[in-house]
């Protein structure tokens, strides 16, 4: 009896030491043997991006709210010039975005407004010029896609000699997409628009 209990003991110890060997050689064998190979689908972590794709969004709806004013002078020879501008949001929801610009911030579409800038010029406290710039006044110079969805935006002023010069970027909101544009206007208050590419 003890003969038999202790053969029994040895072939069940025996047995559980070498099965899962058996069971990873025949798992082997099987993805040895196997033709296809089921791809692994990577977890990405998105919320880091997105959470930048939203404070690109609330960046840009900011400016509705935020105007840019300007209020210089400078002199030339005898003469006292004073540039004043406001640029700001006419808050006209003019402008629909399509899918294909704003599918990266997963929008069906983005409406947005119109900016305008109004432009004055003093000479010796009269005043010389007072211009309203819309993105209409550079169209010549546009392509469709931002004659039908571009905003003027990010207005740089330069004063040179007697002429005051102001960049912007006509741009679709939330992409990379838009050119450059100037207006110089001169003392007499004449306008040159043009492109800056």
């Amino acid at each position: 009896m003890k003969f038999f209990s202790l053969l029994l003991f040895t072939l069940l110890f025996t047995g559980c030491v070498n099965a899962p060997n058996q069971a990873s050689d025949n798992l082997l064998d099987s993805i040895e043997n196997s033709d296809s190979v089921l791809p692994v689908k990577p977890v990405i972590d998105t919320s880091q991006e997105d959470h930048e794709l939203d404070d690109i969004i609330k960046k840009y709806t900011l400016m509705y709210d935020d105007p840019i004013y300007i209020d210089s002078s400078y002199i030339i020879s005898k003469d006292t010039f004073k540039i004043t501008m406001k640029h700001y949001c006419l808050r006209d929801s003019a402008i629909t975005v399509p899918n294909k610009y704003v599918e990266v911030y997963k929008l069906n579409n983005f409406v947005t407004h119109n900016f305008n800038t109004i432009l004055t010029i003093k000479k010796n406290g009269v005043t010389v010029t007072e211009k309203n710039i819309t993105k209409s006044d550079f169209e010549n110079y546009l392509e469709e896609n931002l004659r039908n969805y571009g905003v003027l935006l990010y207005p740089e002023v330069e004063t040179m000699d007697s002429t005051v010069k102001i960049n912007y970027s006509i741009s679709i909101p939330l992409t990379d997409i838009g050119i450059g544009v100037s207006v110089m206007v001169d003392k007499y208050g004449n306008a040159n628009f043009k492109s800056s590419n």
